[in-house]
């Protein structure tokens, strides 16, 4: 569970799926067939053994789905290694050849470390070894009869490799270059593209997001495009050119061979042979594709992305020791079968050991944070928390990982905010950046937490001193700035990953009676005037009086109904100053948990908050609500509230809208 990006966000895009919702927030990579695998493994797991719906038994047991996941991408994996070998014996008649191409994950360390992840890169590895098979079989045959059959066959793995993830690009040159002529490579790339976009189908529609994605990647540095506008920053592509060779030294030491062996052509002795021979050729070939890999990589380093270039490692070594048989550099028979089919089985337990050596630390053997994680599940006791999240989210609880998740589940994300809300109603995060606190689906002003519980658990990696103070201010300052009027308790510590865990307590009967409405204004929705609904109290007016509804409501004998052609409702603006604080509710009847409270400025991007946190429910309908403070970089002096139907598709019925200034006293 430590590690959990991307495989919590994979496994809402493809719970979207298996829920018959075309919707995917995850486009970047862009990923679509593993999403769409896990869709599929999703609805399988589903039908032993739950009664409860969908989305509850994968929200309630996330880790069951991905293990699940994670078992088919092992097996998939181990079978295609299987069939490596099987076809390679078997056009080749070479044990030791076979069991050593088996060996091509073993090569990568991220390769083997990333083998059981929910993430792109198991994918990936089978895609590459599926190529690599036919790759042989194409040397193999030379059957220029059948060009068209290999041409369609390169382009549909090289096009499935690139849904999956885009740093599979230069992997799809080998192909293309092992193809002569201008007709066959052209046939090649059209075929490429259009199953491409076949295999992305269901992420079609966003298909913008993901070229603006590859273009943030290409105009800017920094990892994920997040750096200053250009294309390469010089100081950062030289340090991470060395990531590349020091990170994996076998891929160093075959790269290094490769351009030896590449030179040889300079010499006069060699130059006719090397121009004759196909695997001189196909060794040029592949280190361009590795070269184009390293170049790409060194521009936004992460040591997973070379795994596309460190799957060839075997390969390579096989044609390099071709091409020197070929040169008569190697004796033929200078080797004996058996004892080479002896060494490489040795070499393959050297890879694995190198392997555990290296990956002590992996989640699965020896992960620190699993202690904090046995520490939560036997203290814990449904205690109200507020978890610290870090730059990636990542923390020992459960809540963390799903919230991460949900973020990427894009229109989806209010429907499933909803049902983890209801099965963690006292989760609550705090972001370092912003300084809020937040549930699952809007944030809060602290004193809403502090008049709640008189007891909570506060979870953060102790990395800034200041930042228990400063997190405890936003409790104090509720109480004249008294620092001693929250009692801090340490609990836990976990030394090995700076894990806390304290417990605050505060007097929230004090915290409650501080807390004051200075104005509300209310709509019941049962008197319009003009096309316009009047305020209970009759002195204010709000929008779209034309939307009320007479069959469903919660109270009296009215409500407002949006739809696909009504989106927006109940609009109202107030004037405002800096600092003020309003609670904005409203009860609100809908089946996909559509329909979300907006407060936004008219001033274009000034200011725009969205959300719906059930804090109350009633038979079908849900009090919804949305907590507003005012920053001081807001220059407008009025505010607009609304309901929206954020899913056009749905019907959502809202009553008894109500709007609070909230108070503080001293």
């Amino acid at each position: 569970m430590s590690v959990y990006d991307p495989a919590y966000a994979y496994l809402f895009n493809g719970l979207n799926l298996a829920n018959f919702k075309i919707v995917l927030g995850l486009t970047g990579h862009p990923g679509t067939p593993l999403q769409i695998l896990i869709s599929v493994i999703i609805r399988i797991t589903y039908l032993f053994g739950n009664d409860s719906s969908l989305v509850d038994a994968v929200l309630i047991n996330p880790e069951l789905y991905l293990a699940n996941i994670s078992i088919v991408l092992v097996l998939i994996n181990t079978v295609t290694i299987f069939l490596t070998g099987y076809f390679i014996f078997g056009w080749f008649k070479n044990l030791s050849l076979a069991i050593f191409i088996q060996l091509s994950l073993f090569f990568s360390k991220a390769a083997m470390f990333f083998a059981s992840f929910v993430m792109a890169e198991p994918m990936l590895t089978f895609t590459e070894l599926i190529l690599i098979i036919y790759i042989f079989k194409y040397l193999h045959e030379s059957n220029e009869r059948a060009l068209n059959k290999y041409i369609i066959l390169f382009a549909v793995i090289s096009g499935f490799g690139l849904a999956v993830k885009v740093v599979f690009l230069p992997v799809i040159l080998i192909p293309f270059l092992v193809f002569k002529g201008i007709k066959a490579r052209l046939k090649y790339g059209i075929i490429t593209v259009a199953a491409f976009f076949i295999f992305i189908l269901p992420a079609i529609s966003r298909f913008g997001h993901f070229i603006l994605w590859i273009k943030r990647l290409i105009i800017f540095t920094g990892k994920y495009g997040t750096g200053e506008p250009a294309v390469v920053n010089l100081s950062d592509f030289a340090q991470n050119l060395l990531k590349v060779f020091k990170d994996e030294y076998i891929f160093t030491i075959v790269y290094a061979i490769i351009i030896l062996t590449i030179g040889l052509y300079l010499h006069s002795g060699y130059r006719k042979l090397l121009k004759e021979s196909r695997y001189y050729r196909l060794l040029v070939i592949i280190f361009i594709a590795v070269t184009a890999q390293i170049i790409i990589v060194a521009k936004h380093y992460s040591f997973h992305y070379m795994i596309p270039a460190h799957i060839l490692i075997a390969t390579t070594i096989f044609v390099i020791i071709t091409i020197y048989k070929e040169l008569g550099i190697i004796p033929a028979g200078f080797i004996k079968r058996r004892i080479l089919t002896f060494a490489v089985i040795l070499f393959g337990f050297f890879l694995l050991l190198r392997l555990i050596i290296n990956y002590s630390f992996s989640p699965d053997l020896n992960n620190p944070s699993k202690e904090t994680v046995s520490y939560i599940e036997k203290n814990r006791r449904n205690k109200p928390v507020i978890i610290v999240n870090n730059k990636h989210g990542k923390s020992a609880f459960m809540e963390s990982a799903l919230y991460f998740g949900m973020s990427y589940a894009d229109n989806q994300k209010h429907f499933y905010g909803r049902t983890l809300k209801k099965k963690f109603p006292d989760t609550y995060f705090y972001n370092v950046g912003s300084g809020e606190f937040y549930d699952w689906q809007i944030t809060f002003p602290a004193f809403n937490i502090a008049s709640r519980y008189s007891r909570m658990w506060l979870y953060f990696v102790r990395k800034d001193n200041n930042l228990l103070q400063k997190i405890v201010k936003n409790f104090t300052n509720i109480l004249s700035g008294d620092y001693k009027a929250v009692d801090i308790k340490e609990l836990y510590i976990n030394n090995r990953t700076g894990e806390v865990i304290y417990e605050l307590s505060v007097d929230n009967s004090m915290i409650k009676s501080l807390i004051k409405v200075k104005r509300e204004i209310s709509c019941n929705c049962e008197t319009i005037d003009n096309n316009h609904f009047i305020s209970s109290d009759g002195k204010n007016y709000f929008d779209n009086g034309n939307l009320r509804n007479n069959k469903i409501f919660f109270r009296g004998g009215h409500s407002v109904k949006l739809t696909g052609r009504c989106l927006y409702g109940l609009g109202i603006k107030i004037k405002i100053e800096h600092g003020e604080v309003y609670k904005i509710n409203v009860w609100r009847l809908s089946k996909e948990a559509s329909g979300i409270l907006v407060a936004t400025t008219d001033v274009p991007g000034e200011y725009y908050k969205a959300g719906a946190s059930i804090q109350d429910v009633n038979g079908e309908w849900e009090k919804i609500e949305l907590n507003v403070r005012i920053p001081e970089n807001v220059k407008s002096d009025t505010l607009h509230i609304y309901i929206w139907n954020n899913l056009k598709e749905i019907e959502v019925y809202f009553d008894d809208f109500s709007i609070r200034q909230i108070e503080v006293g001293k």
